[in-house]
């Protein structure tokens, strides 16, 4: 029965915590809002002038940004927006993907897009993070959101649509908007992969063999053949 516990526990995940997602997106926002705020300017106008043709590469260069400091450990630069085009092939193709699939999930019907946006939305910080190609990061982030809390993304991602959805009709707005909704995702990101992390370790630890938990009783030295 121990071992079987200990198994069902090794099983258990965790869920993203809603709270800690915005505490820490608040804060990776507030440390670098200068050279943020200028980065999501320059995307804007340059998505905008580029017909949405640079956008994607552009938005990478943002999340690169706030993920600067957890895998490089240095502060971002504003320089920074433009140090995606060297993976501007795969992140441009993912988009594509991912846009057009979430439009028509749009179209349809609201739900199935927003499902649709909260499965897939890892894919960008993945692709920067692990270097992975399309499918896999698509699949990575599914399987990120499935394990930890799909209720949780979802909720983060409609307050993250209502904000983007207010701030596009005020272009000033948006190139505040835009680093803060990179800002929690990022965090989201984050705090799931550390969540991840501490899962892939538990299920690496074997559970207890019932064979070496029998507790045999102690034995008397002065027993045996000298009696």
């Amino acid at each position: 029965m121990d071992g079987t516990a200990n198994e069902v526990n090794l099983m258990q995940t965790e869920e993203l915590e809603v709270g800690k997602v915005f505490r820490d997106g608040w804060k990776i926002w507030m440390d670098d809002i200068v050279p943020l705020t200028l980065g999501g300017l320059i995307a804007t106008l340059l998505g905008a002038v580029s017909l949405l043709i640079l956008a994607p590469v552009l938005s990478a260069g943002l999340f690169k940004m706030t993920l600067m400091r957890s895998t490089s450990g240095r502060k971002p630069e504003v320089s920074d927006i433009f140090g995606c085009f060297d993976q501007f092939w795969t992140i441009s193709l993912a988009c594509l993907v991912v846009w057009s699939l979430d439009t028509i999930g749009f179209l349809l019907c609201v739900v199935p897009g927003l499902l649709l946006t909260a499965i897939w939305i890892y894919f960008i910080p993945i692709i920067l993070d692990k270097k992975t190609g399309v499918w896999e990061s698509l699949s990575i982030s599914r399987d990120m959101v499935s394990k930890h809390g799909f209720a949780s993304h979802l909720v983060i991602i409609i307050f993250l649509s209502l904000i983007l959805g207010v701030a596009s009709s005020v272009p000033i707005l948006l190139v505040a908007a835009a680093p803060f909704s990179a800002s929690v995702i990022t965090s989201m990101y984050l705090n799931t992969r550390e969540l991840k992390a501490k899962m892939d370790i538990g299920a690496t630890v074997p559970p207890p063999d019932a064979s070496m938990n029998i507790l045999a009783a102690p034995q008397d030295p002065h027993s045996g053949a000298g009696i």
